[in-house]
């Protein structure tokens, strides 16, 4: 029942928090624009705009983002709202929540996630096209 109201259980929350990055955006961080970033990232706060992440995005349990997303793979446990690209693998943890179309090779959706979109599975490339 914690999952209907956006509320992660505890092994989503381990998933996303035994994670280190080389980039992170904290709670109660804004940005708008496009944002690049050549390795990890963990997103905590609100994005709008394009996110550009060459390895692992980590969307954190209270992180909003409206935006194009592309990475090499995908852990979401917050929001987004865009279409999603990954090289590797989607993973929609318990109490997220993702609007937008997906592209990628592997698509997880664990009990207590909720996805609004069509997956597209095959290869997506550095260019964010897909086979």
């Amino acid at each position: 029942m914690a999952a209907m109201f956006g509320k992660q259980g505890p092994q989503s929350q381990r998933e996303t928090a035994e994670v280190t990055a080389d980039t992170v955006l904290g709670v109660g961080t804004v940005f708008e624009g496009q944002l690049t970033v050549e390795g990890s990232a963990r997103i905590e706060g609100r994005v709008t705009g394009v996110v550009k992440v060459s390895g692992l995005l980590v969307v954190g349990a209270k992180a909003e983002i409206q935006a194009e997303v592309d990475a090499g793979e995908v852990r979401v446990a917050g929001i987004i709202r865009g279409n999603l690209r990954a090289r590797e693998v989607v993973d929609l943890l318990e109490g997220s929540r993702l609007e937008g179309d997906v592209y990628t090779k592997c698509f997880r959706i664990r009990d207590g996630a909720f996805f609004h979109g069509e997956s597209h599975m095959g290869e997506v490339f550095a260019d964010g096209s897909g086979s």
